[in-house]
């Protein structure tokens, strides 16, 4: 309670906002069905498949203990409440370590009463087992070739690989406009972004090309606020042109975004489309508790 003090002390002075928040991502989550094959995802995502006997037979051996009891229910209570509660698979993905040292030590003192060949077989189909999957799994996960089937199967399977791609094309593509612009919108320039990919990638890599800090009411972004001066040209990502349009007045169409690699991800697919509009309707101010109330209740 001493340690989290602090954070309370915090939550309690901005109106407990993680609370707020974790609600509105909640029920985006459930809605885009994000929480669906939670259990599912506990044998195929969250370890090895095949280390699945093994920390099974670490809660087992958990349970059968009048010492760690409680350690099972550790993992049983939460894994019960985000079922039910609608969670993300991963959200347990921390308590398999210690599930699979228990199982490591009962299955070796199980394995230790039975016939050599048995001591033999089962570690080997076991490991086998696990070296399989795994190396199936960081194929379809790690970038681990540059071209080539690899490369291709990686971009199949993880959707989170294709968003890593393109990044710097696009804020390339952002400060080319800018350059286009004359100097008087160009010294009132903003740049509002749909999501914490784009403006991650304009915070992170648009210093480079003296690109302005982004504007974004996502996640934490908002927290950051809006420009003190308030920009009367502004290049918009991440949206579409009726939104843009009810946000900021005059805009228009003056790119797109893509990638020298030509995958398909949120950004080339979703919405590409590059809009330069004129000053936000109404006061920043306003527009930002508007949003505040619409995301975090």
């Amino acid at each position: 309670m001493l340690i989290f003090a602090p954070n309370f002390a915090w939550q309690v002075k901005h109106n407990f906002v993680s609370y707020h928040f974790l609600q509105h991502i909640h029920s985006r989550d459930v809605g885009q069905g994000r929480a669906n094959g939670f259990l599912l995802n506990q044998l195929l995502a969250d370890a090895n498949l095949f280390a699945a006997p093994v920390w099974i037979g670490g809660l087992v051996a958990y349970m059968r203990s009048p010492r760690y009891r409680m350690v099972a229910w550790m993992y049983l209570v939460p894994v019960a409440l985000f079922y039910f509660g609608k969670g993300r698979f991963y959200y347990t993905c921390g308590a398999y370590p210690m599930l699979i040292a228990m199982g490591a030590t009962a299955g070796e003192r199980w394995l230790e009463a039975r016939p050599r060949w048995v001591r033999v077989a089962v570690p080997a189909i076991m490991f086998t087992g696990v070296v399989a999957f795994g190396a199936y799994a960081f194929a379809m996960l790690v970038p681990i070739a540059p071209s080539g089937p690899l490369r291709d199967f990686a971009l199949s399977k993880s959707g989170d690989l294709r968003e890593e791609i393109g990044w710097e094309e696009l804020v390339q593509k952002v400060a080319a406009i800018r350059d286009s612009l004359s100097p008087e919108q160009r010294a009132h320039l903003g740049i509002a972004v749909g999501n914490y990919g784009e403006a991650g990638a304009i915070e992170v890599l648009g210093p480079a090309y003296h690109l302005p800090p982004p504007i974004s009411t996502t996640n934490s972004f908002w927290y950051r606020g809006y420009p003190a001066h308030a920009p009367t040209t502004i290049i918009v990502l991440g949206n579409s042109l009726e939104r843009a349009n009810e946000i900021f007045t005059e805009c228009r169409l003056v790119g797109r975004n893509a990638n020298a690699e030509g995958v398909k991800n949120e950004e080339s697919r979703d919405h590409p489309e590059i809009f330069l509009c004129g000053p936000l309707k109404g006061s920043w101010s306003q527009f930002w508790k508007v949003t505040q109330e619409r995301d975090f209740g």
